[in-house]
């Protein structure tokens, strides 16, 4: 999970179609998920760069704990 200004963005990385975007803003409760939203579609791409990039940095440390 990861989160930017009044967007949350949820990651599955096991489960493929099963990311969720929310607007906090206006959606509180996370009652609407504006993944498939087309006007959210370069947020969703720039959201999971970055939480593969997280996801990758926190793999190799673990890696090296070994």
């Amino acid at each position: 999970m990861i989160r930017e200004g009044d967007w949350k963005y949820i990651h599955f990385p096991k489960l493929e179609g099963a990311d969720e975007l929310y607007h906090l803003a206006s959606d509180p409760h996370e009652m609407h998920n504006r993944i498939e939203d087309p006007n959210a579609a370069q947020l969703v791409k720039k959201l999971k760069r970055r939480i593969d990039s997280e996801i990758g940095i926190f793999s190799k440390a673990r890696s090296n704990d070994y």
